[in-house]
């Protein structure tokens, strides 16, 4: 509920990074038909709620030649949420440059089972997803908190309907703002493109 929600951002310290990820696929396979898929991150800090930090966006990729590959080989609803929380883990690694507490908001109990281990996946097209995310939030939390907050979907929620906004912007051929991961014996931060932050 949202009281739930404010009491949880509530205990975080007062320099904590909230983060809203969300993820969506038009029509989510009915029929055997997979329609566009994206995901969105909306990042704030917790002292100043109203300044959004960064802003990512961008499509499920599903092509393995691709450098923004998301290890999944359909764009539905389950991987477009786990991609959101994939670029926040991308954010704490690449580019805030602190230890902060960072604490992802969802609204997919799913993803957050599934990225912290409490589910296990069964489904071959999900399977390294989850496990890719599941290694980036290990080695993110060898440097700082990671925290989990439930927000309900469509309740009208600020953060969580920006980042639902955002999976649209990510379903659609535009311009994206995103992560790739840093491969071995690279430099810097990660490529980005665009966006805010």
């Amino acid at each position: 509920e949202a009281a739930e929600t404010a009491e949880a951002l509530a205990a975080l310290p007062a320099e904590a990074l909230i983060m809203y990820t969300d993820g969506g696929a038009d029509g989510n396979g009915v029929g055997g038909v997979d329609g566009a898929s994206g995901w969105g991150v909306s990042i704030k800090e917790k002292g100043d709620v109203e300044r959004i930090v960064a802003e990512m966006w961008g499509p499920v990729v599903t092509d393995e030649s691709d450098d923004f590959y998301c290890f999944c080989r359909r764009g539905t609803n389950n991987t477009g949420e786990m991609a959101g929380m994939v670029q926040a883990l991308f954010y704490l690694l690449y580019v805030d440059g602190t230890t902060r507490t960072a604490c992802i908001c969802y609204d997919s109990e799913w993803a957050a089972n599934m990225i912290q281990g409490k589910w296990k996946a069964r489904h071959k097209d999900v399977k390294p997803i989850v496990g890719w995310a599941q290694r980036l939030l290990a080695k993110v939390r060898e440097t700082r908190e990671v925290r989990f907050v439930h927000v309900r979907g469509h309740s009208s929620n600020e953060g969580n309907d920006r980042a639902d906004a955002l999976v649209q912007w990510g379903k659609k051929s535009r311009a994206y703002a995103r992560l790739r991961e840093r491969k071995e014996g690279e430099g810097g931060k990660g490529e980005r493109e665009g966006g805010r932050g």
